[in-house]
């Protein structure tokens, strides 16, 4: 039986190293991990209004309805597996990584979509019953529905690349986005705040 294990943690131990070198990152206290290409800072904890939002027919405007994100990645939905795309206000870096805890363990989401109502924190202060919760920053998933409560603290893993991501080739993004190095990098950097 082959141990892949032990090959996927040096394939991840590797991708860190060639990130670290690709992004011009001398300090490794400042970053977490990396892969193809791109870093993330250590992770802030945050109390956030989580909300969903459809790709394809159904969806609430233009973009969505063509299944593509403000970056220009396809849209696509967070599973166990595979990391999503979710909108974000913009004081949070495009190409940051999201988790999200669930029931059946989180999911992680790369911050590539923007909107009015995500910028305004609409939802925060309509739903919000706190001080706290009205303040809460507006997170906005690529999901089927809604499969979380209100409010949930969140893990944010701020992108740290040299190169800011919205000024990546759409193929870097992509790769980002679809790449399980990067999805087992989050879910390493998840572990470590657990």
């Amino acid at each position: 039986m082959k141990n892949t294990t032990g090959s996927r943690i040096v394939a991840v131990t590797a991708a860190i190293f060639v990130s670290m070198a690709l992004t011009g990152c001398e300090n490794t206290d400042s970053v977490n991990a990396g892969a193809n290409g791109v870093a993330w800072g250590k992770p802030m904890h945050l109390l956030s209004r989580v909300t969903a939002y459809r790709a394809g027919r159904g969806a609430s405007d233009k973009w969505s309805r063509k299944g593509q994100s403000a970056t220009g990645l396809p849209l696509r939905i967070a599973e166990p597996n595979k990391i999503g795309v979710a909108a974000a206000p913009s004081r949070f870096p495009s190409g940051s990584l999201l988790g999200v805890p669930t029931d059946d363990g989180p999911l992680f989401y790369l911050l590539a979509d923007k909107g009015t109502d995500v910028e305004s924190g609409k939802a925060a202060k309509i739903a919000g019953r706190t001080p706290a919760e009205k303040k809460a920053p507006v997170f906005d998933l690529c999901s089927h529905q809604q499969k979380w409560e209100n409010f949930k603290l969140v893990t944010l893993f701020p992108y740290r690349g040299s190169v800011p991501f919205e000024k990546l080739p759409l193929s870097q993004k992509v790769k980002v986005l679809t790449s399980t190095a990067t999805h087992e990098v989050a879910v390493q950097m998840w572990r470590r705040e657990q």
